[in-house]
């Protein structure tokens, strides 16, 4: 159904624009959308919100995160997120001053709400792939802040988050992998005692943790602050930075209760006899990455300014 919405909001698009170029369709909208601006940008909005679970359209991902198989889970998690987002961002900065002028502005709402729902949701979440399912809807809510600020280096802000991203969720749902191999079972009690039974699997998950909730030295900490710098630079929009760092104060709950059941429960942990090297695999490189991309942030920024451009159609 989300895919008709774009699909009809794209033809309109087309009939509005008169090309299939987005640049020939920015000219051509310069004096002309009218009342079918607005209708073109929200089924757009709608259909690409659907996507990158954005409030309201979010509702799908907990049960799809919990009833898809974990490596799946793991893929639909960043996959069409990252997808939508580049979408978003190639049709709303040059098409969303000439379809509707004050969209900056409902979007900012939108990841207000986005950010918020996410992270209280989450807080109580039994099961750990519903618990990451909210997690990554207040983390679409964190993109959401680049695609609103949209100058300075708002791009390369949005890019760099991906790859913190990418490399700290897909570690968290191998270490979840492991788990759920050794218990059948997905639910946050059954973490409780794991850092007696597999030390180096919860150091690991503490790492993407951190991580996730924003805490140096880590990747996510470095994307959450560009994303946050952007908004503060930009003055208009510096109201999201501080509704970000209450989100991230809020996420800080849920995430350390799992590090509080590995390390400070006196229950006996799991024994993990399966670990597949796949998952291992996956975790060690995750890991890896989670702390270069976090301590060597200077390089990675430079890498996202050079690839922005490929994302836009200047």
């Amino acid at each position: 159904m989300a895919s008709a919405i774009i699909l009809y909001g794209l033809s309109l698009l087309y009939g509005l624009g008169g090309s299939t170029n987005i640049l020939e369709i920015q000219q051509n909208l310069a004096d002309m959308p009218g009342l079918l601006g607005p209708i073109v940008l929200m089924l757009i909005l709608v259909g690409l919100g659907f996507k990158i679970s954005m409030v309201p359209f979010h509702a799908w991902a907990p049960d799809v995160y919990e009833g898809a198989p974990t490596p799946v889970t793991a893929f639909i998690s960043v996959g069409p997120k990252a997808a939508g987002f580049a979408i978003l961002v190639r049709l709303l900065w040059p098409l969303g001053p000439q379809l509707l002028p004050m969209w900056p502005a409902a979007l900012a709402v939108l990841a207000t709400v986005t950010m918020f729902a996410g992270n209280i949701l989450a807080i109580r979440q039994t099961d750990i792939k519903r618990m990451l399912a909210y997690s990554s809807i207040a983390h679409a809510g964190y993109l959401l802040i680049g695609v609103v600020v949209g100058a300075g280096l708002a791009l390369e802000a949005i890019l760099y988050y991906f790859v913190a991203y990418l490399l700290m969720n897909l570690g968290a749902f191998a270490v979840v992998i492991i788990v759920e191999r050794n218990t059948t079972s997905t639910r946050i009690a059954d973490y409780t005692g794991l850092a007696r039974s597999a030390p180096g699997l919860a150091a690991a998950l503490v790492i993407f943790l951190l991580s996730l909730t924003g805490i140096p030295p880590t990747a996510g900490f470095v994307g959450k602050l560009l994303l946050f710098a952007t908004a503060i630079n930009s003055e208009q929009w510096a109201w999201l930075a501080v509704v970000g760092i209450i989100n991230s104060a809020i996420s800080v709950y849920y995430y350390m209760n799992i590090v509080r059941l590995m390390y400070f429960s006196d229950e006996p942990g799991i024994t993990l006899s399966a670990r597949p090297a796949g998952a291992l695999a996956t975790v060690f490189i995750a890991l890896i990455g989670t702390l270069a991309v976090g301590l060597l942030p200077y390089y990675w920024l430079t890498l996202a300014s050079r690839c922005a451009w490929l994302m836009l159609p200047l």
